[in-house]
């Protein structure tokens, strides 16, 4: 996508310099998992289940910006 757009020098790939954008995520107890849940399994209910209450981190341009209440 970045390469598309034509800012694949800023971001795109986890290379020391580039712009950094991501949240971290994590499972609770709105998501139900189970026993034989694989790692992907997990990640795609979070991915579709999740609402901010799976939010743990948040981080702008490589800096935490969490949030805290």
């Amino acid at each position: 996508g970045a390469k598309s757009l034509g800012l694949d020098k800023q971001l795109g790939t986890f290379r020391v310099g580039m712009e950094f954008d991501a949240i971290v995520l994590s499972a609770s107890s709105n998501i139900y998992i189970s026993d034989r849940d694989t790692a992907s399994d997990i990640f795609q209910k979070v991915c579709v289940q999740g609402d901010d209450r799976n939010v743990t981190r948040v981080f702008v341009q490589g800096e935490d910006a969490t949030i805290r209440s």
